[in-house]
């Protein structure tokens, strides 16, 4: 980011002192300014998510642990386009409910 900034500073104090003759590009210098944040904060972005997922993982195999020690099992549903109801192995072994996967 400092290089721009010296770089766009550079080229206007070189077209006002009369040494080069052409109009004034900040806004090209302080593009890369925005690209830089852009790919910073991009980067921020990626390394959250991939802690998220393995936060998430995380969770999961506790919650898996815990159902099978205390032999419960877990359901969960969300309504949306199509109903999808999402249920731990657990629980489809209680209830008698096998698998289902669609080809």
């Amino acid at each position: 980011m400092v290089f721009f900034v010296v770089a766009g500073t550079a080229q206007v104090m070189l077209v006002l002192w009369g040494i080069i003759y052409e109009p004034i590009m900040a806004s090209l210098f302080y593009m890369g300014i925005v690209v830089t944040m852009a790919y910073e904060l991009s980067q921020d972005v990626l390394r959250a998510g991939r802690g998220f997922s393995h936060e998430l993982r995380e969770s999961q195999q506790r919650m898996a642990l815990a159902t099978h020690a205390a032999n419960v099992g877990i359901w969960g549903s969300r309504c949306g386009a199509r109903m999808k109801i999402w249920a731990t192995d657990n629980w489809r072994a209680l209830f008698g409910f096998c698998e289902i996967r669609a080809h």
